[in-house]
């Protein structure tokens, strides 16, 4: 097909397109520049403990059912208890281990129901058996139209045979496929490879990149969006409890760079990250990709 009908269709439809993303995160900088979408492959990636399962439960699963979307996610990692202890504590502002030993009072009690009533209807299902391998949920979204779908997380998908490399790169590249044909936003968590973790001897544990993505094969040329979460806290107990880097080191639409967001991992909550008194750039220069 020659260009100027696609020009001219595509400004056709301008007016129609929306101006905001369909899957915000509630981190308000990173909404402006990155876009979740349909038809397109995203990925969530970090190190273990780098809070991946938190970021695509509260930044991405929730919110998009909250605003009346389909979402599942296919969990290969962990319980359904897992994901309703971040939600709860997200949402009910109390320590998630003190929800997990038990401790809470009367009224956190009730607040602890009432918001897992609230989540009991939300358009959110998880599920734990299957997605393993690619054709579990092929088989599954038959039936289903959802407007996102989750894979949390790839590394522990079944190997068919001793290429685990080719098998992950099928697995991606039909997933992509899945999202075009049913117009779904396709997530899919990763870990890094342990290179990531030191620089030389040093023993400094540098920010992730997109090479390190564990297992990545086709990553790099397969997906719209990749990004990588780094807690510096979790190696260095001088660096902020409370702040947590977003690198964004893929984005076919946009800009690529570094978001500084504000975490609180005790209710499994990420957020954007304010100063009193400072404009905060979210798109820090230093440490663009």
């Amino acid at each position: 097909m020659l260009i100027r009908p696609i020009v001219k269709q595509f400004l056709d439809e301008l007016p129609n397109r929306p101006r905001a993303t369909l899957f915000p995160t509630g981190i308000t900088q990173m909404d402006r520049e990155v876009w979740f979408s349909k038809q397109n492959l995203n990925i969530v990636a970090g190190r273990p403990s780098n809070n991946k399962s938190t970021f695509i439960l509260n930044n991405l699963a929730v919110p998009t059912a909250e605003s009346g979307m389909k979402v599942i996610i296919y969990s290969l990692e962990d319980r359904k208890d897992r994901y309703a202890q971040r939600y709860l504590a997200n949402k009910c502002g109390i320590e998630n281990k003190r929800i997990q030993h038990n401790e809470v009072n009367e009224n956190e009690t009730t607040m602890l129901h009432q918001h897992k009533d609230t989540m009991d209807e939300l358009p959110l299902d998880i599920i734990e058996d299957i997605g393993y391998e690619i054709e579990q949920i092929e088989k599954d979204l038959e039936q289903r139209n959802p407007d996102m779908v989750i894979v949390d997380y790839i590394n522990k998908i079944h190997t068919k045979n001793a290429n685990r490399l080719e098998t992950v790169n099928d697995y991606l590249r039909r997933f992509s496929l899945m999202s075009k044909q049913k117009n779904f936003c396709a997530v899919v968590c990763c870990q890094v490879n342990r290179e990531a973790m030191g620089e030389g001897n040093t023993g400094k544990v540098k920010p992730p990149m997109l090479h390190h993505i564990k297992e990545s094969g086709d990553i790099e040329q397969i997906a719209d969006v990749a990004m990588l979460l780094h807690w510096e806290y979790k190696y260095s107990l001088s660096a902020s409890k409370n702040q947590i880097q977003v690198i964004v080191a893929k984005n076919k639409d946009g800009d690529t760079g570094v978001f500084n967001c504000k975490i609180e991992p005790e209710y499994n909550r990420i957020t954007n990250l304010t100063v009193p008194g400072v404009a905060i750039d979210a798109f820090a220069q230093e440490g663009m990709i």
